[in-house]
């Protein structure tokens, strides 16, 4: 449920990458007030040059030409030299803002959580709806001065012709934005409704790309165009519930701005009349009312894309304010080494209340041995080892390694000696030499080789090669730039198994005491298979194993074997004894061959 906030926290919270980058934001008022001030400078000049041709002043009509040209040069000059530069650094400034502050919180955030939401979501929640903030934050700031300069110079200028007519000038534009608020309220209702069909309609158009070559085989083009028409009708439901409050919202403001004028022109007729306005006075309010009309038109169509743009701010606000922290991440003590025991006591997780995964679930799991977990399809292994790893939290739980509870200790210590490889190695753009560096301590893994002293790079360089060929990835070899490859989408693109190889390579490069593979060679040819298996029994000496696979081949000189059915544990031996048994075991390894 989202959190109800008041005027005053949205204010708050909206604009706090403002006062986060002080700097910044000051230049940005400095350049957006002299881009505000630039039409009311072309008022002031017209109004002093109209006035020089009324009195017939020769030499002070050819002065104010000469300023007004010296004028368009510099500005002119300006604006090309700070224009586009300043706006994106500054929209680059609160962009990293932002980002420094929600990314750091998204690490943080319960895994649990986040899994059951997506990576398509995940993904625009984050970067599109931080995006949209970060511009909103300058947009409004330009808008701001504009609107701020423009009401204070036609005050000015309509309190030369009388004072009370500024007043009630100032009184009628609050009088407006009032009527904007109203108005904008009714629709707004109907806008985030209409918002949440969009978000519908973009992810059923990513469906479509995304499973072309299923829809090609199977011509459901039909099916998925029909399902978009349908939300196509939902969105011009709420576009047609929108229409009258909106309508009213974009006239009402350029209703109110021409009757002023109406009335300032008799106003002013009646003073030049009776001598008491001059010509210059009367195109200088022409052209005050005609800018101030322009620039209440901008801001009604800024307020009314703010509007719909926070609506998108605020869901990435519900997003963090209702997720749940890792809260033992920081807290709690450091985790203490010593052999690695695993123990799990009554576990009971759910993905959604109609959807139980383990109930009064236990398992041991014996430490400097290796353990695999083989079974069906819906035995649930890769949550079972998230569990273990910390990934995600049970619903009840007691979760001991070490005699020490896992939520009573500190997981950063914790994630030091341990390794999860999952079934989708983590490869991302870059070379290939940051690739296998990742996983190390930060100072080499941010450095690199090159920046090393000479002894601790040809130590580095050593244990380099040998995690490369012990992981048979000796293909970085035939590359062009080696290990300094760029990979990924910039330069070349790994096969599947060449991309699980080098995630291997990470392993042995970290050295973790504890090591969990979630289907380590499933992608891999038999022979490289049977090379990459042998190289992780030498890995895997004095260590905690444990193995998730399908492929029997990789498991069968395991410590211990659990074959899992249902998130139940139907047997538990080593590779021999569960032959002997001739039960689930030896049923999956009677289907594969190669035994």
């Amino acid at each position: 449920m989202n959190k109800e906030r008041t005027f005053f926290e949205i204010i708050k919270r909206f604009t706090d990458p403002l006062w986060k980058n002080t700097i910044i934001t000051l230049q940005s008022i400095l350049f957006y007030s002299v881009w505000a001030l630039w039409p009311l400078v072309h008022v002031y000049f017209a109004q002093a040059i109209v006035s020089t041709i009324e009195n017939k002043n020769e030499q002070d009509f050819f002065n104010y030409i000469i300023f007004y040209s010296i004028f368009l040069f510099f500005f002119y000059g300006i604006w090309f030299l700070t224009r586009f530069w300043w706006a994106n650094n500054n929209i680059t400034a609160f962009r990293m803002t932002v980002h420094n502050l929600y990314l750091k919180k998204f690490i943080k955030l319960s895994n649990t959580q986040t899994e059951k939401i997506g990576t398509s979501k995940l993904i625009s929640i984050i970067w599109t709806w931080i995006d949209t903030w970060a511009m909103l934050l300058n947009k409004t700031i330009e808008n701001f001065m504009k609107v701020f300069f423009a009401v204070i110079f036609t005050v000015y200028m309509i309190a030369i012709v009388n004072i009370w007519a500024a007043l009630v000038f100032f009184i009628l534009y609050f009088l407006i934005h009032f009527i904007w608020w109203y108005f904008n309220k009714n629709s707004l209702v109907h806008r985030r409704k209409r918002q949440n069909v969009w978000n519908t309609y973009t992810w059923s158009l990513v469906k479509i790309i995304m499973s072309k070559f299923e829809i090609l085989q199977t011509w459901k083009i039909n099916i998925e165009i029909k399902k978009i028409n349908k939300i196509e009708g939902k969105l011009l439901i709420y576009t047609m519930k929108m229409a009258t409050p909106t309508h009213w919202f974009y006239y009402t403001p350029s209703i109110f701005i021409n009757i002023i004028k109406i009335l300032m022109f008799l106003f002013l007729w009646y003073q030049v009349i009776l001598w008491n306005a001059t010509i210059s006075l009367f195109v200088a309010m022409f052209w005050i009312l005609t800018l101030m009309n322009q620039v209440i038109i901008n801001s009604m169509i800024f307020f009314s894309e703010l509007t719909k743009d926070f609506t998108k701010i605020e869901k990435l606000w519900d997003f963090f304010d209702e997720t749940e922290d890792i809260k033992w991440y920081d807290d709690w003590k450091d985790f203490e080494y010593k052999n690695w025991n695993i123990k799990l006591e009554n576990i009971n997780f759910w993905y959604s209340e109609k959807n139980q995964i383990f109930k009064d679930f236990s398992l041991n799991i014996k430490g400097w041995k290796i353990s695999a977990l083989v079974g069906n399809s819906g035995s649930w292994k890769s949550t079972l080892v998230k569990l273990i790893s910390g990934y995600i939290k049970p619903d009840s739980w007691n979760i001991i390694i070490d005699d020490q509870k896992l939520d009573k200790i500190k997981l950063k210590s914790f994630y030091k000696n341990i390794w999860y490889l999952t079934q989708e190695p983590s490869v991302f753009d870059g070379s290939i030499l940051e690739n296998l560096m990742y996983g190390i301590s930060e100072n080499v893994g941010s450095a690199g080789l090159q920046t090393l002293h000479k002894n601790s790079r040809d130590v580095w360089q050593k244990h380099l090669n040998q995690a490369i060929k012990k992981a048979k990835c000796e293909f970085i070899y035939d590359l062009e730039d080696w290990i300094n490859t760029e990979i990924w989408e910039k330069w070349i693109r790994l096969s599947w198994g060449q991309r699980q190889r080098l995630a291997i390579a990470k392993i042995f490069l970290k050295d973790p005491k504890i090591i969990i593979l979630d289907e380590p060679t499933s992608a891999l040819d038999s022979f490289s298979e049977e090379q990459i298996t042998k190289s992780l029994n030498n890995l895997f000496k004095w260590r905690t194993v444990i193995i998730i696979a399908h492929r029997l081949q990789t498991v069968k000189n395991a410590n211990e074997i659990f074959v899992l059915e249902n998130w139940k544990i139907k047997e538990k031996w080593n590779h021999n004894e569960l032959v002997e048994k001739n039960w689930i075991y030896k049923k999956m390894l009677d289907l594969q061959s190669g035994f």
